[in-house]
């Protein structure tokens, strides 16, 4: 397996953890717990890790690690909007020309809107997460 690689991570390439399962990174912060340093999702449930993608000094099934590239695979772009109580995604979009356009639609209506690439392998459920958050 490809080590981890926090830049990589944060650009939106995919995660896994040492068992296969795929991983949502949703935040990163250099200044909080050392153990707490990234915040991801594995199936729905939020999970932290070290900055290095470990989840301490031993081997763990939910250590990070790049996922190999799947060169069929197909892009589409998700908006997550922010509001004052909480987040929600629209999309998938096709294009990011159509993803700008509902994130320039959700900005106008006093949202914070991110577009994030997603990666849909064959065989996957069109329901995905994307790999992380950047803002526009």
């Amino acid at each position: 397996m490809k080590k981890f690689n926090l830049q990589d991570a944060l650009d939106g390439k995919p995660v896994i953890t040492r068992d296969g399962r795929p991983v949502m990174i949703a935040y990163y912060n250099d200044e909080a717990l050392k153990s707490d340093q990234i915040i991801g999702y594995i199936n729905s449930s939020a999970w932290s890790w070290y900055k290095d993608g470990t989840m301490g000094k031993k081997p763990n099934d939910a250590d990070l690690f790049m996922a190999p590239i799947d060169q069929n695979a197909r892009k589409e772009w998700v908006v997550r909007a922010n509001c004052g109580r909480g987040a929600f995604f629209q999309g998938p979009y096709l294009d990011y020309a159509s993803a700008l356009i509902g994130s320039n639609e959700l900005q106008r209506n006093n949202y914070t809107a991110t577009i994030h690439e997603i990666t849909i392998s064959e065989g996957e459920s069109d329901v995905v997460m994307p790999g992380a958050w950047k803002n526009i």
